[in-house]
């Protein structure tokens, strides 16, 4: 009788994890938007100097692979003052390219990647074509994201350029109370599960790969559930006044092993890095 109730035990645990995963991973709904800045300086964070935002819409399938439509706009400040380069309008700064997800890693189609930066468009000098320090596929892929990696792991190498490599992993609660990894890169990058890049002066698309570009800082201001044609937001993940270096107050704190209880209740002695863990009395997953 124990024997079977422990099995059904562990048999809900499966099914919410299966849960808990499916919310931890990137959501390609609609109603979620991500918010960045650009400044003029990591100091000087009073006026960005753009405005950067994606959104999710529509989907397409390409060699047999589904991808969902990520769609970017910049907008240009000056004092606070919306304004565009002359000759320009608003529509010479929104694009879109396909994205998909699978077991932790984030692709897009190498093609698709490079035409944004094709000669002549405005992105070739926000990302380096030249550059490319993203894992290729035998598919035409790059992989974008690879929430997979460990301390120490390395992106692939380019010549004339420094290795990028992982220097820490943080377990962070998001206001969603999905736990994440928070990964910093040796380029100063910062990288939140299921979201994407928090920090780099090439925001989401380009983080790793950034171009010539105007500006020092580049920072995630807020990640939201925003349905459209609405005034309604929910955080998720916010910017913390400026604070460039550290965690969103809408992420609880740094956590460590102690701070996680395996399922018997027992401490962990080294930060958990995939399965169901008990955390501030409550089960989590963690991906």
């Amino acid at each position: 009788m124990t024997k079977r109730i422990l099995l059904l035990f562990l048999f809900a645990l499966a099914s919410m994890s299966g849960m808990a995963q499916s919310q931890a991973a990137m959501s390609f709904d609609n109603d979620f938007i991500w918010c960045y800045n650009g400044c003029k300086s990591a100091e000087y964070l009073t006026y960005p100097a753009f405005q950067e935002s994606y959104r999710f819409d529509g989907s397409y399938e390409k060699n047999g692979k589904q991808y969902h439509v990520f769609h970017f706009q910049r907008a240009f400040f000056d004092s606070g003052a919306s304004i565009y380069p002359t000759g320009y309008s608003s529509n010479d700064f929104k694009g879109q390219i396909g994205v998909r997800e699978e077991n932790g890693r984030v692709y897009v189609d190498r093609n698709e990647y490079l035409a944004l930066l094709s000669d002549g468009s405005y992105w070739q000098s926000v990302g380096n074509k030249d550059y490319l320090p993203y894992q290729e596929t035998a598919d035409g892929e790059l992989v974008l994201y690879d929430f997979n990696m460990q301390v120490n792991d390395k992106y692939p190498s380019v010549e004339g350029h420094d290795d990028i490599f992982v220097v820490s992993i943080d377990i962070v609660t998001t206001e969603d109370n999905v736990a994440r990894k928070l990964l910093r890169l040796s380029n100063g990058s910062s990288l939140l599960e299921g979201i994407g890049c928090i920090y780099s002066s090439g925001l989401w698309l380009f983080y790793l790969n950034p171009g010539i570009v105007p500006y020092e800082a580049g920072y995630l201001d807020i990640y939201a559930h925003h349905p459209q044609n609405t005034g309604l937001w929910t955080p998720i993940y916010q910017w913390n006044d400026g604070a460039l270096t550290g965690i969103s107050n809408t992420i609880s704190t740094k956590h460590t092993a102690k701070d996680f209880l395996d399922l018997q209740g027992r401490p962990m002695k080294e930060l958990p890095t995939k399965g169901i863990y008990i955390h501030n009395g409550r089960k989590v997953v963690v991906k």
